[in-house]
């Protein structure tokens, strides 16, 4: 098992590279293994099988050797170590009919992880209306956040002219809920809007 820990949050791919560490016949030196491969994000509590039987060399039996990569995406939890487990799985016996030596082997060369860019749906998840601000009344609003990424916020009274612009720059640290990691909560002034009898608004990103 390998475990990463310190991982950013967020979308990543895992790649790992497995060389069969020979040439010639299984038996004389060429590791023709298969490996169960499964990860977890939760700190090894729970495991999916990402793949059940991954071979290190197709070409069982013969001169050549080969580097087979192992690839899959995960979404790192903050807090949480990401294991990434190998577990070997017995192939039988080869023709001769003992046992294949080249199956007691989960050989793991190298690997790279590397950071995706994770498209975060730009939903509004909660809106409060305050009719009683200074001198305007104000909207709160709440929505998904990517992280370093900054905001802007769009009005509109009809859904099709949305030129009307109540906030920009708006990033994790104008947020007024600390508490809620992934989202960004903030409170804007409705200047000159108050006469309108519903607005509806939009969060772009910047």
């Amino acid at each position: 098992t390998i475990i990463l820990s310190g991982v950013d949050p967020g979308l990543h791919n895992w790649k790992s590279y497995h060389f069969d560490n020979g040439s010639g016949a299984i038996g004389n030196g060429n590791q023709n293994g298969k490996m169960e491969i499964a990860l977890s994000v939760d700190g090894g509590a729970n495991f999916s099988v990402v793949d059940p039987r991954f071979q290190i060399q197709d070409n069982e039996g013969t001169a050549t050797s080969e580097i087979a990569p192992f690839s899959v995406d995960f979404t790192a939890v903050a807090g949480q170590d990401v294991h990434i487990r190998f577990i070997n799985v017995a192939l039988g016996t080869v023709a001769s009919g003992s046992t294949d030596p080249g199956q007691d082997f989960t050989v793991v060369n190298g690997f790279v992880v590397t950071q995706l860019s994770e498209t975060i749906p730009l939903t509004i998840t909660d809106i409060a209306y305050s009719a009683n601000g200074d001198p305007d009344p104000a909207v709160t609003l709440t929505w998904r956040a990517r992280p370093g990424a900054s905001y802007a916020v769009k009005v509109s009274s009809d859904l099709n002219d949305w030129s009307g612009n109540i906030g920009n720059g708006i990033t994790a640290g104008e947020d007024e809920n600390l508490e809620d990691g992934d989202k960004i909560t903030a409170t804007l002034p409705l200047v000159g809007l108050g006469d309108f009898g519903k607005l509806f608004f939009r969060i772009e990103e910047e």
